[in-house]
C-alpha cells in the first residue's frame, strides 16, 4: 500500500506533502573524522518515506507503518523522554523548526522504514532529514537546503544531545544516483564521484556470526593524539586537500610514541585509511576498477591487521570472493573487492563483484554454512539521490 493511501486510512486526510531520503553506508574512511580526514560514502535505495498532513489542534500523532506502532504527543518537550523512542528523532526535528520560529499546531505523520535485515546504518539521519523535507513543504515554509540542513543539526544537538557526522548529513542531502560522496572534514566539504562500474553488482552480506567488539573506539579520540597526527600531516598541493600523511614508519613511531604500541597500530591503520580514499577516487575519477578495488582491499587489509576490526568469518567469504575469476594477467588490477563494515558486531562486508560471479559465490555461502554453522545473507545495493519530496 502506498504511504499516501495508509496516510489517508490512518487519518482520513491525504498527506500534503512526502518526503524520502536514503539509507547509507561509508566504503573507506568512517573513523577518522576525529583527525579531520575524508570518507567516501554511498546512498542507497532503502528509503525512509515520510508524509505529513496539519491538523487544526495542537496534537501530534504518529505512525510506523512497518512496525505498526502508533504515538500521540501534545506539546513538544525540553527534552526526551526515554518512552518515545523513534518518535523522539521525529520531534528533534520538530524542536528545531520551533527554535527557528517557525509555527507548528500539530501534525499528522506516517514513516515508512523498510525493515532489512542488512541495512540500516543511516536511518535515524535519513528520518531527520525526510520529516523535515516534509514539513517544510507541507506547511509551506520555504526553508531553504542551508536553512533546513540547520534545522535538522540544532534538533539532534539541543533536543537529542548528539552530534551528526558531516558524512552523515552530506550523504543524506546532496548524493547523487550512481554517485559516491568523498566527505573532507578538514574543510567542511565535499565532492560527487560519479562511477560507472555497470559490469559489477554491489553487495551488502551479513554472516549472522555472533560475534563482539573488543575495544572501543571512542578510546583513541584523544586531543592529544590529534595534535600528534596532525605532526604527520605534510603540505601536498597537487593531493586532494592540500595534504598527505608521512607514511614513513620510523617517523610515525617517533611521533607518536607516547600513544603505546597497541594505539600506534590504529593511528597506522587511519594514515593508511587517509591514503586508500584519495587512491580510491583516483580510481572511480579515472574509470580504473581495479585502482579502486586495490583501495577498497588494501583497506580492508588495514582494518582487519591494524585496527582492529576483524572478522575471521569476513575474511573467508572475502578470500573465497577474490577467488572467482581472478586477474591473473595483472594481480594488482583485481576484478573484484570488499571490505569489512563497520558495526558492533564485525560481521558485515561489502563487495563489488562481477555479476557473472553472483552464483559460485552463492555456492561458496552454501559452503560458509557447512563449516560454520551460520546462513550468509545478502542483498544487492543500489545507489540513489539524497532526500527529495516526493508528493
Amino acid at each position: 500500500m502506498q504511504i499516501t493511501e495508509v496516510h489517508k486510512k490512518e487519518f482520513g486526510c491525504v498527506p500534503q506533502a512526502v518526503a524520502s531520503a536514503p539509507d547509507r553506508f561509508h566504503l573507506i574512511g568512517e573513523h577518522s573524522w576525529f583527525f579531520k580526514d575524508k570518507t567516501l560514502s554511498l546512498a542507497i535505495d532503502v528509503p525512509v518515506t515520510v508524509s505529513v498532513s496539519g491538523r487544526d489542534d495542537d496534537f501530534f500523532y504518529y505512525y510506523w507503518l512497518e512496525k505498526d506502532d502508533r504515538k500521540k504527543s501534545g506539546a513538544i518537550p525540553a527534552k526526551v523522554r526515554k518512552e518515545d523512542r523513534w518518535v523522539s528523532v521525529i520531534k528533534s526535528v520538530i524542536y528545531g523548526f520551533v527554535s527557528k520560529g517557525a509555527n507548528i499546531q500539530g501534525l499528522n505523520l506516517v514513516l515508512s522504514a523498510r525493515m532489512s535485515p542488512v541495512f540500516g546504518y543511516g536511518r535515524t539521519n535519513a528520518i531527520k532529514f525526510a520529516v523535515a523535507y516534509a514539513i517544510n513543504a507541507a506547511l509551506g515554509f520555504n526553508f531553504t537546503e542551508d536553512e533546513l540542513v540547520s534545522i535538522v543539526v540544532s534538533g539532534s544537538r539541543d533536543f537529542l544531545k548528539e552530534r551528526i557526522f558531516l558524512a552523515d548529513l552530506y550523504s543524506a542531502v546532496y548524493s547523487e544516483k550512481d554517485s559516491f560522496i568523498l566527505t573532507d572534514y578538514a574543510n567542511d566539504t565535499f565532492e560527487i564521484l560519479p562511477f560507472d562500474f555497470s559490469d559489477k553488482s554491489l553487495l551488502f552480506i551479513e554472516t549472522k556470526v555472533p560475534r563482539f567488539d573488543s575495544w572501543h573506539e571512542a578510546s583513541l579520540f584523544e586531543p592529544e593524539y590529534a595534535l600528534l597526527m596532525g605532526d604527520l600531516k605534510e603540505e601536498k598541493k597537487s593531493a586532494v586537500g592540500g595534504w598527505v600523511y608521512n607514511d614513513n614508519l620510523a617517523d610515525i613511531h617517533e611521533i607518536l610514541a607516547a600513544c603505546g604500541e597497541k594505539n600506534i597500530r590504529k593511528l597506522i591503520a587511519l594514515i593508511r585509511e587517509h591514503k586508500n580514499v584519495l587512491e580510491a577516487r583516483d580510481g572511480i575519477l579515472s574509470g580504473q576498477f581495479g585502482s579502486f578495488a586495490r583501495a577498497v582491499n588494501s583497506s580492508h587489509e588495514s582494518m582487519r591487521d591494524y585496527y582492529e576490526m576483524s572478522s575471521p568469518e569476513v575474511d573467508w567469504i572475502l578470500k573465497r570472493i577474490l577467488s572467482i575469476n581472478p586477474n591473473l594477467a595483472d594481480v594488482r588490477n583485481p576484478f573484484s573487492c570488499g571490505r569489512i563494515c563497520d558495526t558492533p558486531s564485525f560481521r558485515c562486508m561489502y563487495s563489488f563483484v562481477p555479476d557473472e560471479n553472483i552464483p559460485e559465490l552463492e555456492k561458496k555461502f552454501q559452503e560458509f554454512e557447512r563449516i560454520f554453522g551460520f546462513r550468509v545473507k545478502y542483498e544487492k545495493i543500489v545507489s540513489r539521490g539524497g532526500v527529495e519530496i516526493v508528493s
